[in-house]
């Protein structure tokens, strides 16, 4: 099964709604990968 395939083979309910990262975004924090961007607006993204 590829990564990111869930059983039905569409990929992780979870990452519905996950943008990639953009130009200039940070690729890690710390020790932890960056998948995508969960959201943006207000006062922060």
């Amino acid at each position: 099964m590829s990564e990111g395939a869930g059983k039905d083979g569409r990929g992780y309910p979870a990452m519905e709604g996950i943008r990639p990262l953009a130009a200039g975004d940070p690729v890690r924090i710390g020790p932890y990968p960056l998948l995508g961007r969960l959201g943006a607006g207000g006062m922060g993204r």
